[in-house]
């Protein structure tokens, strides 16, 4: 699973920022280059969201990106847990 590296600040525009404020270093950034060079073919990609620079959007368009259906499924199991816990489920 992929965590993101920094804190994210939704106070401040990034261009607001101080310039290195928020920016994830190379050697952690997850990029469709080095899944290609070095994952293997079961390789999956989980993201707690929302991404900064950590994951480009040039992942999303590879078979390893699970992060989508992640962050379907957790919205569904919150709805799940909040109906339960107001009674509307058994």
């Amino acid at each position: 699973m992929i965590e993101p590296v920094v804190q994210a600040d939704y106070t401040k525009a990034r261009q607001e920022a101080d310039g290195k404020k928020g920016l994830t270093p190379a050697e952690y950034k997850v990029t469709k280059e080095l899944i290609a060079k070095k994952a293997k073919s079961n390789f999956v990609v989980l993201h707690s969201l929302p991404r900064m620079d950590e994951l480009p959007l040039d992942v999303d368009d590879t078979r390893h990106a699970r992060y989508w259906l992640e962050a379907f499924n957790g919205v569904v199991c919150r709805m799940a847990l909040l109906a339960l816990v107001l009674g509307k489920l058994e």
